[in-house]
């Protein structure tokens, strides 16, 4: 399964490139479809064993999810309740994915090494694309009129967006921290540029933090790497280039304010019901904004505990929380997997990225490496 494995971050390198929407508001891409192949192919072969490997807490989660549609689905069309399960299946398809990895990982089948080389890959490929689209493409204004967000001088390769473009660069620099030979150290220093090139603020305090705290707490193993790494991520911010672009101040507050407006939104109108069970897995969008209104593209709240609560309630909150410390204590045998782990919630307080595919991707693939006996050679 090494070979669909590398192909999976083969296809992930596409990006938001290609998609196709089989249901109005919902995007398919290269990588679902990748990950959709392996699952079905793992399904083959291993079959229930497949789903009793899942982590009971994120099950536990799962039935939160349904739980607080068949509360509220009464309140919204049917188009807006089977697209809600549309989103819980790629979420259940990426959990089976995770599951996967780690019964592969258990038999032998692939080795817990094998699926960091394959995440360096997708985060390398990303990486790279990324810098030829800054050099030679670096306005995306048309893009506009997609959907998406109107970036000029911004990093955001295939992705398309600069937090999620930083998360990649982010990941692939954790994951390169242990390795000093000179390869690395020029990969290392190509994920660190890109992430800076995103001008992703809340990229740099989750890259800051998670840099901070693996020194703080891997002293023998990344004290000297990590804090080069840390200095010359701070010593580079005053000179990152300064175009005409809006987007490229550092000190900007547009995007502040409209994260605020969908901050606010989403506790207004709370009642027992929706304290207790949330509004709905992604069945109501949290701001709705008319025709003229570009305050923001989101659907949902950039704080994932924020979203969580407003989706689950506070059942789906306890239920959440217990399984990100669950996985945060299984990861902590292996510095590059905490820290990946780590990096990828601290990134979530501030950008949904959480429950998309790029997040499950990460999350799922970080799950398995984290019961993983060897990440090295």
């Amino acid at each position: 399964m090494n070979s669909l494995l590398y192909t999976i971050a083969f296809l992930g390198i596409f990006g938001q490139l290609f998609l196709f929407s089989p249901l109005s508001g919902l995007r398919v891409s290269f990588l679902d479809c990748g990950v959709l192949i392996f699952v079905i192919q793992g399904l083959r072969t291993w079959g229930k064993t497949i789903f009793i490997s899942i982590p009971n807490s994120w099950k536990m989660f799962f039935f939160v999810m349904v739980l607080s549609v068949v509360v509220n689905h009464a309140e919204v069309s049917i188009d807006r309740t089977i697209l809600s399960f549309v989103y819980m299946f790629r979420a259940l398809l990426y959990a089976f994915f995770g599951s996967i990895l780690a019964v592969a990982v258990r038999n032998g089948k692939i080795a817990g090494k094998d699926i960091l080389r394959a995440l360096l890959l997708y985060t390398t490929g990303i990486v790279f694309v990324g810098f030829i689209q800054y050099l030679f493409v670096p306005d995306l204004r048309s893009f506009f009129a997609e959907g998406y967000d109107d970036h000029y001088f911004r990093a955001i390769s295939t992705v398309l967006d600069p937090p999620f473009t930083a998360l990649i660069a982010g990941v692939g620099a954790i994951f390169l921290l242990q390795k000093k030979n000179a390869g690395s150290l020029i990969l290392t220093l190509a994920h660190v540029g890109l992430l800076l090139l995103t001008y992703s603020r809340s990229s740099y305090v989750a890259f800051f933090v998670t840099i901070f705290t693996l020194v703080l707490v891997y002293r023998k193993k990344l004290l000297s790497y990590g804090l080069i790494t840390l200095l010359l991520f701070i010593v580079a911010i005053p000179f990152l280039p300064r175009r005409a672009s809006e987007g490229t101040l550092l000190e900007r507050t547009v995007s502040v304010n409209a994260r605020t407006t969908i901050f606010l939104s989403s506790f207004q109108s709370i009642t027992w019901k929706t304290a207790i069970f949330g509004k709905g897995w992604y069945l109501r969008r949290t701001l709705q904004l008319s025709e003229n209104q570009t305050i923001s593209h989101a659907t949902a709240p950039d704080n994932v505990f924020v979203q969580v609560f407003e989706f689950t309630g506070a059942i789906g909150i306890l239920v959440f929380g217990y399984a990100l410390v669950q996985l945060l204590r299984d990861s902590f045998k292996h510095p590059e997997v905490f820290g990946a782990i780590l990096f990828l919630c601290i990134a979530s307080q501030m950008n949904a990225i959480f429950f998309t595919s790029i997040g499950l991707f990460f999350l799922m693939s970080l799950q398995a490496m984290s019961n993983s006996i060897q990440l090295t050679d």
